[in-house]
């Protein structure tokens, strides 16, 4: 494996902050360092990982700056490291869009929006390893770095994306790209709605006509970006919803006892039994569910098959689980 003629910074020593710098010295010739956190620059100096005061004297040879997620680079006054990066002319990237400085050449699957994307990355990820059908890793903001992966020729990673990775990044492709829904949320972040928009279509914004986009028509801001996606996007439309029926997509309708997914880009419907689903049959869940079966759909996954594979779906802790009923009240956690 070459290493790349690069010397890199880690801003944040969190989980993912700590895999880079644990790991990528492998792929750049110098990686070193730094969280405001002296807790954690302790923790990292133990595993003999090199802190470096930020100073403009010693960022003069830094090539490339990856920041924590949560770190914002755009706001007026921003952390002294990227007011450096700024000054220096240095490229600041999230960890993801280091897929693409590595040439990792594998499918990609991007799943963001305001809510559920936990939930629908793993879903994703659950459905297509079922029996051994793909080689799928979940990785991300899920929680899990890429760095800790075993990534094979063929493997395809699922990859939860936040609104402040996506702000970041530069020419990373998805070859899937899944918008579930937006909402008022991180403005504090990103100063307006407009920039929090902004930042989740940036989703799109490398696909070519080769790639999938799977955006959620049920807010009037996903609604918005359909309407106007082929103006701005290249990648392949695929409409869904939850709440009406689309000529030009596919939808789900929640029955009795069953949910109806109509595929009407096949023009076919099938039929889930709902006892047979292990998770809460909540809206926000529907709405995962419908752009798993999307995902599938696309990557050649039979109905069948992924009637079979829902089966073992249960939602990730801390997400709407329900607990049981008691005198006809149901309850939920």
């Amino acid at each position: 494996m070459k290493k790349l003629n690069k010397s890199v910074f880690i801003l944040g020593l969190g989980v993912t902050g700590m895999s880079l710098a644990q790991n990528l010295g492998v792929r750049f010739t110098r990686i070193t360092c730094w969280d405001d956190n002296e807790l954690k620059r302790k923790e990292a100096m133990k595993k003999n990982l090199v802190i470096v005061n930020p100073s403009i004297k010693n960022f003069r040879n830094i090539d490339l700056i990856i920041t924590s997620p949560g770190i914002n680079h755009n706001k007026k006054k921003s952390h002294i490291v990227i007011e450096y990066a700024t000054q220096l002319n240095i490229k600041i990237v999230a960890d993801i869009e280091l897929i693409e400085i590595l040439n990792i050449s594998n499918k990609l699957i991007g799943i963001t929006g305001t809510n559920g994307k936990t939930t629908t990355t793993q879903f994703i990820s659950d459905t297509l390893n079922f029996k051994n059908f793909l080689d799928i890793k979940a990785c991300g903001n899920i929680g899990i770095p890429f760095t800790e992966l075993d990534i094979q020729k063929n493997t395809i990673l699922a990859i939860e994306c936040s609104s402040f990775q996506l702000s970041k990044i530069s020419k990373l492709r998805f070859h899937l790209a899944v918008l579930l829904n937006i909402s008022s949320d991180h403005l504090d972040w990103h100063l307006s709605m407009d920039n929090y928009i902004e930042s989740k279509i940036n989703i799109f914004k490398n696909q070519t006509s080769n790639d999938y986009a799977i955006v959620s028509l049920d807010d009037k801001y996903c609604e918005k970006i359909c309407n106007s996606f082929k103006n701005n996007f290249k990648g392949e439309l695929i409409k869904i919803s939850t709440k009406k029926k689309i000529t030009d997509g596919i939808y789900i309708i929640n029955k009795e006892n069953k949910l109806v997914i109509c595929n009407s880009l096949e023009k076919q419907e099938f039929y889930i039994d709902k006892k047979k689903l292990n998770f809460t049959i909540s809206n926000a869940n529907l709405q995962n569910l419908l752009a798993t079966y999307v995902v599938n759909y696309v990557l050649k996954h039979s109905n069948e098959k992924f009637l079979q594979a829902i089966s073992i779906l249960k939602t990730p802790e801390h997400r709407m689980e329900f607990i049981g009923e008691f005198k006809n009240v149901n309850f939920f956690n």
